[in-house]
């Protein structure tokens, strides 16, 4: 617990670390309102929205509940801002982890929570450790190595018409088709006594 609470306390210094040097707010034609900008840390995209402080993460998750399906209004700022050419955080990307890891990371490499030794989850790959935001993020991190080498070695397509024309998958499909079992239907039976 007082782990996570002092990840949290640096968490907030280095947010407001970077709102401090980020640049000035730009005029809005609203004097009320405050034009949206985007900011970095080391994992996180920190937007303002009317004066609301929203979390990004690399996953287009927002930390007040939207999703890529659910937007919230800062997810789709941070997309103009990638494509305008706006730099990506400086935490480690998934190219960047090791297929085997010699020891438990001090904090997750997804969201930079901290993250707790769990000898259950030890293997041949390294030790097991979960992530005090999402216990899922471990199994992202030890099934990145898998995915990084199916995209490397694709298997084959099994399916026995991926290289036929449709006239050929059609004959294919007739020539295995068995028409249903018919079975008598009960009530016409003649009971014999």
């Amino acid at each position: 617990m007082i782990t996570y609470v002092l990840s949290w306390v640096g968490r907030a210094l280095r947010e407001s670390l970077v709102l401090a040097t980020a640049p000035p707010l730009a005029c809005s034609d609203q004097p009320h309102r405050a034009s949206p900008r985007v900011s970095l840390t080391r994992t996180l995209y920190l937007v303002h929205v009317d004066g609301v402080l929203h979390r990004v993460r690399r996953d287009r998750v927002c930390d007040c509940g939207g999703t890529p399906q659910r937007p919230c209004p800062a997810i789709p700022l941070v997309q103009e801002y990638l494509a305008a050419g706006g730099q990506r955080p400086l935490g480690r990307h998934e190219d960047t982890w090791p297929d085997r890891w010699l020891r438990v990371p001090p904090l997750c490499p997804i969201c930079d929570c901290p993250t707790v030794a769990d000898r259950y989850l030890d293997s041949s790959h390294g030790p097991g450790w979960r992530c005090a935001f999402d216990t899922s993020h471990y199994w992202s991190v030890r099934l990145n190595s898998l995915r990084r080498y199916l995209a490397a070695h694709s298997p084959p397509p099994t399916l026995p018409w991926c290289d036929t024309t449709p006239a050929q998958h059609q004959a294919w499909i007739e020539d295995r088709y068995q028409p249903p079992r018919r079975l008598p239907d009960p009530l016409t039976l003649e009971v014999t006594r």
